[in-house]
């Protein structure tokens, strides 16, 4: 399924109508961190051309319809959708302390309209620790602290929703957690539920 004109001029006649949410969070709580208020609160989202990160039940994904797994946990989960070759992030500050080693956990999945390619596009799922105050949308490496998932070249089309755990250890204070979907040759239906951050035993 590739871009085509008509999906593009779609997301121009109904932008004026999207809002979405840019609240950042406050303190080291993951307040709405399973999506269950069914809204974006606490989370924000930047963009660099048609694509969005949207809450979603059922098996279809805002804007477009594109299918997708149902939430892996509760009624709600954030999904990315594009009507056109976009990056769009959906992000949060994060107080990881100094005293005690953090771990965070999420559900990861999508799907990939371009199929097993991802190179030579700029078409990837990325989940990333980045430095604190950045540009949410950045791809400079020397911003990133940690990376904690990326498709490759190869990969299957589609993953089913998984549950990811990630200790954090040497990262400390103020950082940014990262949801990055880029899609250059078709949609990049990229996902995530239940995002938790505790300490790790």
């Amino acid at each position: 399924m590739k871009w085509s004109r008509r999906r593009i001029a779609a997301l121009t006649a109904i932008a004026a109508t999207l809002v979405f949410a840019a609240v950042a969070a406050a303190g080291a709580g993951l307040g709405n961190g399973d999506f269950e208020r069914g809204n974006l609160d606490n989370w924000s989202v930047a963009s660099n051309g048609p694509g969005a990160w949207f809450v979603y039940s059922g098996k279809q994904a805002p804007p477009a319809g594109a299918t997708i797994d149902r939430p892996p946990q509760g009624t709600y989960a954030a999904v990315a959708g594009q009507f056109g070759p976009s990056q769009t992030a959906l992000y949060r500050m994060l107080s990881l302390g100094t005293s005690k080693t953090q771990q965070i956990s999420f559900y990861v999945y999508y799907r990939n309209e371009c199929g097993t390619t991802f190179a030579p596009y700029l078409q990837e799922y990325r989940i990333e620790i980045l430095k604190g105050g950045v540009d949410p949308l950045t791809n400079d490496p020397a911003d990133t602290l940690r990376t904690l998932f990326v498709t490759k070249d190869g990969d299957p089309a589609a993953m089913k929703p998984t549950l990811e755990r990630y200790v954090l250890s040497g990262l400390g204070g103020h950082v940014t957690l990262r949801f990055l979907a880029s899609a250059d040759c078709a949609p990049m239906t990229a996902a995530t539920d239940a995002v938790k951050l505790q300490s790790a035993s």
